[in-house]
């Protein structure tokens, strides 16, 4: 059986050079995830320990108590609240706390990236921008085959969902950013100009 990631795509009914496909890679935006964060957690969390604190010392009110509360629920809404900001931003499509890295137009015979602001960072018919096959070395995972975008600026390593197996002949790569998931369609297009 024939693999879809090997498969080539039916381009056919479209002039050379116009954009057949185009999507954005988005990175996390530490910045806005940690404020996300904290407008989670401290409103709820004062909320909650006052409320708790007033309706249990009435008609005193003890701050040593507060304070107890307040780590309590600070740390109950902060395990909560980071657990559904992480499930929130790792949705398959979301782009909630994230910035454009890159965005990618794909034709039938070239990609073209070009970052947030339009500026243009490659094309692959001018040599500007690579698409090469690697392997990544996920720790327990394993190997899994994937792409990286190279320009001058930096790499971008996309890979599909589900993961394909490791490309043979080819030595583990090490790295530290982010793996990029893209639909098969368009991995399937990317995979036709790799090298």
């Amino acid at each position: 059986m024939e693999s879809t990631h090997e498969r080539l795509a039916d381009r056919t009914g479209r002039g050379k050079g116009r954009p057949l496909e185009s999507f954005t890679l988005w990175e996390l935006n530490g910045t806005r995830f940690a404020m996300a964060l904290f407008k989670i957690i401290v409103p709820l969390t004062l909320v909650c320990s006052v409320g708790v604190e007033a309706w249990s010392s009435w008609p005193s009110f003890s701050m040593g108590g507060l304070a107890g509360l307040l780590f309590l629920f600070g740390l109950f809404f902060s395990l909560f609240g980071t657990l559904y900001l992480v499930f929130k931003v790792d949705a398959r499509g979301s782009t909630y706390c994230k910035d454009p890295a890159v965005h990618l137009e794909l034709s039938a015979h070239d990609l073209i990236a070009r970052d947030a602001s339009g500026t243009l960072l490659g094309e692959v018919s001018r040599g500007t921008l690579r698409v090469l096959r690697v392997n990544v070395n996920q720790g327990k995972r394993g190997l899994v085959g994937a792409l990286r975008l190279d320009h001058a600026k930096r790499s971008f390593w996309l890979s599909p969902l589900p993961q394909v197996g490791a490309w043979s002949g080819l030595q583990a790569e090490s790295f530290h950013e982010t793996l990029h998931i893209l639909d098969n369609s368009q991995f399937d297009a990317l995979l036709r100009l790799a090298e």
